[in-house]
């Protein structure tokens, strides 16, 4: 037995950002780093658009950017945990991040001593800053295309190293400065240290020091400006005050840090750090402006301006609050108009800077003002407008998955479906930020308007149209019914109804609308072909008053099934005109598809110079012309025509039909398929898989020659034999079949298979479309997905909240890549998809204080979630200004620090999601909570502890305690138990409550409104109170599985008890003390992970302790039942955990659970940085020793960012066993064609079903 492992989603917490022109020269794009992920976004006017990330496998010390003179785009410098320098850059070729060096530079872990906790470059040169002593400078050089580390230099001190930046005053050497602390005496002095880079970088020297404020914390550089003949200086921020002073002048320029104008008087003792900033410049006639944003350590904003007069020589200082926003780790300035803010514990904002001037110059307060200024917060953003945002679930404090009734809300209504969706419920932030977060799976879409269509009768189609074929944007909105068909112009999120037009006829039922190459348009309905062209309407109908029931089209052909009987296939000529080239005898005929070319925007110039995307002027009645200057002739046709004509049957068949000039609708090949094809779509993607079905030993398939295709094909353009086609299939039966294949190897076998279907009265529909310039499909069932191969690799996940029975792909100035969709109630939505790689669609509920502990009540639909804060409050009576000042009469002062807890209940998909809150006593805090049933009604037990001291842990006594839960949304109190420690975890089943208190373990039973003690394990036959002694120390999780308490401690690992004779006896241990923080029971395994990022497999052992062993949770105990004491077995007589996994995530795991998201069940863990994964069961063997392969083969030809193997870092603590890394096994997804095709050749296998195997595996979690 095996697992294998994927992460859904990266840890979301930004812990350092930079910007630089990584994808294109000119243009400047965001890097982050959130430990062990780089993520590249590339910048828009109005969104953060992820490029691409690379996951290093180990931690990311230290990123800076790195700008070679020889380079016209910057460089990414990774410092990893295992010592080793890498150089990034971006390959835009396949649109990822490759590493052009890596070379050790330090020693490998995390040392104070060891250089790497801060870097920064200049030119070629990059500095690396241990956190005490040692400093490191290195120079990167460039020569034939390769990188290299020329020369390397170090540096120790014996003082302890802050915060350092580099100045460039020199032309000749390198300078630097950095804050340093003096760590010879107890007092600590804080030293501003000018070092300089030796003459040809032979040494580190140090030129100056300088004894500045002790509460100094940054240094910002102010750089050279050669035109205005400026030396450069040095910002310095401190508590209370910004400095500034440069190399001629030897006076300090400083002023105060104005303070908000509700700042009680203790404010002013607080450090308040303007720990993160950024800068921009502004020139002007005759003097130059340097414009600076501080950020205190409360989210205020200042603008701070250095103004220089014509002597070059400084002429003020001033700073003005600016405005306010979360505290940040990182503020990035984009050009002079964009403002991207990073953040540990809140969401991350791009925002647009709408007041960045002279507005808010009058507010400035001048250099050496003495007395600190006041400031009015504002209520709302009056200088930034948030344009995007990235949504940030770290901390995640808590983690729930559970199915609550989903509901969506229109402008009408708010509707509730009949089924329940699985959600993952998350508590994460502090204080003010603090947020309950509800993520689906899928991808998220934006819904930017709706619109309510007046009619009775269901519509059978939708489409958008252009004006021209090679215009950018589309123009009209056509729905089709029964009897009728509906036209609108696209007015921006406007549509308006066009009543009467030539453009199309609107008294019938339309079966498909096309605009042809030559910007004529066709309009198939049941009775025949509608061929609009410039001044005249062509019509053809079918012989006898035969009917079409189906077709398919692009701006090319044409193929249409006449009364299920015949297949009759049209094409554009160059003269214009659209014959009847070939009908044919096929009957059963149920879906057809072509190929269609959606890059008519991407024509080239040379096939036709007269050909340009301008609009069209449109009469009143909308009448369209064809442009004049199109001359067809010099337009290559085969670029837009599809070689094959795909069509299903209802007899399970499958044909693929030949559109070659000599073999017009002659049969390639077919296939038997197990259920009716639905519906059918083809399209062509970007990438050459010439021997994806070729396995060395097997030779390709070839045209049949006599079928006369290859003649034709010789003359055919390139661009179909280069590609490859991906041709999906909709079963009746609901499953989705997909196969790839060339066109001149043509071998439909080793399908993907997919159960997506499940509702039968809702059938297969494919609409073609284009996300992120790549082709792709939405696929309409009873759920609605998105399938594209983008990078050789598979896409299929589900859109988020929507419900529509058809739509149609458009483009507007407003929107690229929108979609119309009309559901049911003919209510039309207008909607897009903006990143097709998020993973979940978030919705947000913002709370006031910070939360600690949740539970979710599918029944009723409620969430019931623990609020607690620590409130710290002084005693300021008969204080003075003085007292203020002295550090010491603050340490004086009388504290009396209290706790502020309470219950949320919220209903998570109702417009008022708050329904109630229960306020605890005075100074108690919750610390679990789960809910009982008892005779149909639902009670909510909640254990706290009052007098909580966190260091050492310790509480005056704890509760647990009863709530009745009336309607649904309020609590009623009725009964309360006092226990000697803190109830930590708690779990509830069949009247009986398990709960973790301290290093007890207590059962509980719930009778008759009261609680009574059933029995308890204390650790009593440990006469030391050392906890080494003792096999509990603190129980942090609990669960039962029939007989068996399982229990997760602190410090002791996992422990299982069993119940028998109203005793708890030790069944089984684990030998080896482990951090636990979380665990899980499922089947005959144990799922733990621990504070140091450790996910832990352990198989349960199966032996019976004694004959009269039963189930606790079923016996029935009377009010007179005798306590019985606890009797606890030798260790000799208990058994072993036997650990089957054990793997290395990197971050704390808090949540292991059983999640279903549509596919088997799965295991579900999640991390304190928003760290989403998930266990795959695999009981092959054969596919064991496929994945293990396949790891070994990559590890030859991958080398990871860190440094590290991969299985050195899956090995952080203890040796990997049992989980397969499926995150380094897609990485087979970004290898060149020709090592894919290497590596499929040492396995002996195609390559088609290497990429089978991992999208299946992806697959499990649909």
């Amino acid at each position: 037995m095996a697992f294998y492992h994927l992460t859904l989603q990266q840890p979301t917490s930004i812990l350092q950002s930079i910007k630089g022109n990584f994808i294109q020269a000119g243009k400047e794009d965001l890097v982050v780093s959130n430990g062990r992920v780089l993520t590249l976004y590339c910048l828009a006017s109005h969104s953060l658009i992820e490029t691409t990330n690379l996951d290093t496998f180990g931690f990311i010390k230290s990123v800076c950017l790195l700008r070679l003179p020889s380079e016209d785009r910057d460089l990414i410098a990774v410092l990893s945990d295992g010592g080793f320098l890498s150089l990034i850059k971006f390959n835009s070729h396949n649109q990822k991040l490759d590493c052009v060096l890596q070379q050790k530079v330090t020693e490998k872990g995390f040392k104070r001593t060891q250089p790497g906790q801060m870097m920064i470059s200049q030119k070629q040169t990059l500095l690396i800053s241990a956190i005490e002593s040692s400093l490191l400078a290195l120079t990167i050089q460039k020569a034939n295309s390769k990188y290299s580390i020329e020369k390397t230099i170090s540096f120790k001190s014996q003082r302890l190293c802050s915060f350092f930046l580099d100045v460039c005053w020199s032309s000749l050497n390198d300078t630097f400065f950095t804050i340093e602390i003096d760590c010879k005496n107890s007092i600590g002095t804080t030293n501003l240290v000018e070092y300089q880079i030796g003459n040809q970088f032979q040494n580190i020297q140090e030129k100056k020091r300088t004894i500045i404020d002790k509460t100094s914390n940054l240094i910002i550089n102010v750089p050279n400006n050669e035109k205005f003949k400026i030396n450069g200086g040095l910002i310095m921020c401190a508590e209370e005050k910004v400095s500034y002073f440069n190399q001629s002048q030897q006076e300090e320029k400083s002023i105060s840090i104005p303070i908000r104008e509700n700042c009680k008087q203790l404010q002013k003792c607080q450090n308040i750090n303007c720990g993160i900033y950024c800068f921009s410049e502004e020139s002007e006639s005759n003097f130059l402006k340097y414009h600076f944003l501080l950020q205190n350590d409360l989210g205020d904003l200042y603008k701070l301006i250095l103004t220089f007069d014509s002597n070059s020589s400084i002429n003020n200082l001033t700073i003005s609050y600016f405005d306010t926003i979360p505290i940040s780790t990182d503020l990035i300035l984009i050009g002079k108009n964009y403002l991207f803010s990073s953040s540990n514990f809140s969401t991350h904002f791009y925002y647009k800077i709408t007041n960045w001037g002279n507005k808010i110059e009058n507010e400035m307060y001048p250099t050496n003002e003495e007395e600190i200024k006041m400031y009015r917060l504002n209520d709302e953003l009056k200088s930034l407008n948030l344009i995007n945002d990235l949504v940030n679930i770290s901390p995640l404090i808590d983690c729930q998955i559970s199915q609550i009734q989903s509901q969506i809300e229109t402008n009408q209504s708010i509707i509730s479906r009949d089924h329940f969706k699985t959600n993952i419920y998350c508590l994460t932030g502090t204080s003010m930020n603090s947020t309950v977060q509800m993520l689906e799976y899928g991808i998220p879409i934006t819904e930017l308007n709706d619109f309510k269509i007046p009619i009775e009768d269901k519509p059978t189609g939708i489409w958008t149209l252009k004006s021209k074929i090679f215009d950018q944007f589309h123009e009209y909105l056509i729905i089709s019914f029964s009897s009728f068909t509906l036209l609108f112009q696209i007015n921006g999120k406007k549509l308006i109804p066009i009543l009467e037009t030539n453009l199309l006829d609107l008294t019938v039922q339309t079966l498909q609308i096309q605009l042809m190459l030559d910007n004529s348009v066709i309009q198939i309905y049941p009775n025949g072909i509608r061929h609009m062209k410039q001044n005249e309407v062509v019509n053809w109908s079918p012989l006898n008053q035969q009917k079409i029931d189906h077709c398919v089209t692009n701006p090319i052909q044409i193929a249409i099934s006449i009364n299920n009987t015949y297949l009759a296939y049209f094409e554009l000529l160059k003269d214009g005109n659209l014959p009847e080239i070939e009908k044919i005898e096929f009957q059963n005929i149920c879906s057809m598809d072509l190929i269609t070319n959606f890059n008519f925007t991407q024509i080239n110039p040379k096939e036709n110079d007269n050909i340009k995307n301008q609009k069209e002027n449109i009469n009143n009645n909308m009448e369209i012309e064809t442009e004049k200057d199109i001359n067809l002739n010099t337009i290559n046709f085969n670029h837009y025509k599809s070689p094959f004509l795909i069509i299903g049957t209802n007899n399970n068949y499958l044909f693929i039909v030949s559109l070659f000039e000599n073999a017009i609708l002659h049969t390639i090949t077919s296939i038997t398929l197990e259920s009716k094809p639905e519906s059918i779509s083809l399209i062509k993607i970007n990438t050459s898989l010439d021997s994806l079905q070729n396995d060395g030993n097997s030779n390709r398939q070839q045209f049949n020659n006599k079928n006369n295709v290859n003649n034709d094909q010789k003359n055919d353009n390139n661009n179909h034999n280069d590609c490859t086609y991906f041709l999906n299939i909709g079963l009746e039966n609901g499953i989705l079949i997909q196969y790839l294949f060339n066109k001149s190897n043509i071998i439909l076998n080793k399908p993907i298979f997919h159960q997506l279907n499940t509702n039968e009265n809702k059938k297969f529909k494919f609409i073609k479309c284009q996300t992120q310039n790549e082709n792709s499909i939405i696929l309409i069932s009873d759920s609605i997905w998105l399938i594209s191969f983008i990078n050789n690799k598979f896409l299929l996940a589900p859109l988020n909240n929507l419900e529509i029975e058809d739509l149609a792909s458009f483009n507007q100035k407003e929107i690229t890549e929108g979609f119309f969709g009309i559901n049911s109630e003919n209510i039309l939505k207008y909607f897009s998809i903006e990143q097709n790689n998020k993973k979940f669609q978030e919705s947000i509920i913002k709370l006031k204080n910070t939360p600690r502990k949740m539970i979710t009540h599918q029944k009723t639909g409620t969430m019931f979630i623990i609020l607690r804060d620590f409130i710290k409050t002084k005693n300021l009576e008969n204080k003075n200004e003085q007292d203020y000042e002295n550090e010491k009469a603050l340490n004086k002062e009388k504290r009396k620090d209290i706790w502020d807890s309470k219950i949320l209940i919220i209903h998570p998909n109702e417009p008022n999601n708050f329904l109630y809150q229960q306020f605890l006593e005075k100074d108690e805090i919750g610390y679990s909570i789960s809910i009982l049933e008892n005779k149909n009604i639902y009670y909510l037990v909640v254990g706290s502890a009052c007098s909580v001291t966190l260091k050492p842990r310790s509480c005056k006594h704890g509760y647990i305690t009863i709530f009745k839960i009336v309607n649904d949304s309020q609590l009623k109190f009725i009964t309360k138990i006092k226990v000697p420690n803190i109830p930590y975890c708690l779990q509830v089943k069949n009247n009986h409550i398990i709960a973790g208190i301290g290093s007890s373990l207590i059962i509980f039973q719930f009778i008759r409104n009261q609680i009574f003690i059933k029995t308890e394990f204390n650790n009593n036959n440990s006469n030391n109170d050392n906890n080494n002694d003792k096999l509990l120390n603190f129980v942090v999780s609990l669960s039962i599985e029939k007989d068996l308490i399982f229990v997760g401690d602190i410090t002791k690992s996992i422990f299982i008890f069993q119940y028998s004779n109203n005793k708890l006896k030790l069944y089984a241990k684990d030998n080896v003390p482990r951090f636990i923080t979380t665990h899980l029971t499922s089947k005959n395994l144990l799922f733990a992970g621990d504070k140091f990022g450790n996910l832990l497999i352990y198989k349960i052992p199966e032996k019976k302790l004694s004959n009269n062993n039963f189930n606790f949770l079923n016996q029935k105990l009377s009010l007179s039942s005798t306590f019985l004491s606890n009797d606890l077995l030798n260790d000799s007589l208990s058994l072993n955990l036997d650990k089957i996994g054990y793997f290395h995530i990197g971050e704390m795991i808090n949540s292991i659970q059983q999640i279903q998201f549509g596919g088997s069940n799965l295991i579900f863990y999640s991390t304190i940085l928003g760290t989403f994964g998930i266990l795959i069961d695999i009981t092959s063997n054969i596919q064991i020793n496929f994945f293990s392969q396949l790891q070994m083969l990559l590890k030859k030809k991958i080398k990871t960012v860190s440094g590290n193997d991969n299985l050195d870092w899956r090995s952080y603590y203890f040796p990997h066993k049992g989980i397969i890394d499926g995150d380094f096994s897609e990485l087979f997804f970004t290898l060149k064609e020709k090592d894919q095709l290497a590596i499929a050749e040492k396995m002996e296998i195609p390559l088609i079903e290497i990429l089978k195997q991992l999208q299946n595996m992806r697959n499990k979690i649909l």
